[in-house]
């Protein structure tokens, strides 16, 4: 019974003591502050008891901060190359990342996002590994809590992407530097609601270093041809980048989620969009346009992310 009630005592103390901590000022100190009490517990308390301060502690932070802020703040608690501590991080953040959604009356998309990219990062983890198969089963729980397009995005070999008003499919057409000398050309398919192989893309998650930012940037792939999506500079036409020694510039893109289905793929100021403008009879231009003439709330611009058919 005495053992009980220190142990609680220990729990309630330590999480108080380190719910305040993250919620204080400065970022800088309370990550030094966060490593301190966190080498101390891994030190003097049992695994069980651990796991009931981080418990405890992610119910008593709720609300002190944004959420993208407190999760930038939990990274602090890994030590670089240490597993342990590792561990502990994840289980911070999946309980942290739980309470938000079990309180959210409407999805957080940019705390989805940002979590997102921390799954993808534990997952792709030396460490991921050594992580105990209940950890690994609550990464795998989290994830699949995702919306369907961070899903489709993140951690799935490939997706395709349906323009949200014409309800075509965006591929890479056949033929290799049919473009010009470099680049193949992409384009929508007048074909609506499915697309074949020529369709799959892969997103390659890039900046993932940053842990104190949702912003997620990627590369895009066409992967049946192993080609790279781009903005070309002149025309801001989106072209395919046939394999080469370099990287083309203008390759990498912002991702907005605008629901559960919809993204918005861009660069600066520069939206990827699909208008009337019409190659030919069943081939429709891919285009970047300056905001202003379109907007994230264009439905020329936002893309269907997940399904290769919708039929």
């Amino acid at each position: 019974m005495l053992k009980n009630r220190l142990q609680r005592r220990l729990k309630i103390d330590n999480a108080q003591l380190l719910a305040s901590t993250l919620c204080s000022g400065d970022t800088n100190t309370i990550k030094r502050e966060v490593q301190v009490l966190i080498d101390s517990m891994l030190e003097r308390y049992e695994h069980q008891l651990v796991d009931d301060i981080v418990h405890e502690a992610m119910l008593e932070v709720h609300g002190c901060k944004p959420p993208s802020q407190m999760l930038n703040l939990l990274w602090a608690i890994y030590r670089g190359n240490d597993q342990k501590s590792f561990e502990l991080m994840i289980k911070f953040q999946l309980k942290f990342y739980h309470n938000a959604l079990k309180r959210e009356q409407v999805p957080d998309m940019e705390l989805q996002r940002m979590f997102g990219k921390n799954l993808y990062k534990f997952k792709n983890s030396p460490f991921y590994g050594s992580l105990s198969g209940n950890v690994k089963q609550q990464i795998d729980f989290a994830t699949h809590k995702l919306s369907s397009n961070l899903q489709y995005l993140l951690f799935q070999p490939y997706f395709c992407l349906m323009n949200s008003k014409y309800s075509e499919y965006m591929y890479t057409a056949m033929g290799q530097r049919n473009l010009d000398a470099s680049s193949r050309h992409v384009w929508l398919w007048h074909a609506k609601m499915s697309i074949d192989n020529t369709g799959h893309i892969q997103a390659i998650p890039q900046d993932l270093n940053r842990t104190d930012t949702s912003d997620l940037l990627v590369q895009l792939m066409g992967i049946t041809y192993k080609v790279i999506y781009y903005m070309r500079a002149g025309d801001k036409m989106i072209a395919a980048w046939e394999p080469q020694s370099t990287e083309p510039m203008n390759h990498l893109w912002n991702v907005e989620l605008i629901d559960a289905d919809r993204v918005v793929f861009y660069q600066g100021d520069y939206i990827m969009c699909s208008t009337d403008e019409k190659h030919d009879g069943e081939r429709r231009t891919v285009r970047a346009y300056e905001r202003g003439t379109y907007t994230f709330g264009s439905n020329e611009c936002q893309w269907l992310l997940g399904k290769c058919n919708r039929r």
